[in-house]
């Protein structure tokens, strides 16, 4: 069964399109300040990372929005370690589509049979599957905001 988010909910049990905004706009405040004041990254990643980008192109492919991402990484000391990001408003369909993963091998320069597409969701699982790559799920004991 795949969500479709709270605001498509919100929508079928009746709530009013300007009552969805508002409660959009509340999320996303919620949401920067969650990002501005807590500890984002794991223990180890970015040793992992230094290893592994010193012999590897790397990108991120996440349905975060570029605001979003760009507050997460202010202070995380990773984005060196990454070639390209590619963020929800890079693609008109977003995960489980294939289309954000299609874009990352275009921008990695490489075959399908040469990624590896390693993530943390089953949306992210299903859109790697759908634009033929390998995956690796690394299930995060982390709360979703």
């Amino acid at each position: 069964m795949q969500s479709k988010g709270a605001f498509v909910l919100a929508e079928r049990k009746g709530y009013s399109p300007e009552k969805i905004e508002t409660l959009r706009v509340r999320r996303n405040m919620l949401y920067r300040t969650y990002l501005r004041t807590q500890p984002l990254v794991i223990v180890g990643v970015e040793e992992t990372l230094r290893t592994l980008s010193a012999e590897y192109t790397m990108g991120i492919v996440t349905t975060s929005t570029r605001e979003h991402f760009d507050i997460i990484h202010e202070k995380s000391g990773l984005r060196d370690f990454f070639d390209f990001f590619i963020t929800v408003d890079d693609v008109s369909r977003c995960k489980p589509d294939p289309e954000p993963y299609e874009k990352a091998v275009e921008r990695a320069g490489a075959t399908r049979e040469k990624c590896l597409a390693v993530g943390d969701s089953r949306r992210g699982l299903a859109s790697a599957l759908a634009a033929g790559l390998r995956c690796i799920v690394v299930p995060s004991k982390e709360p979703r905001p």
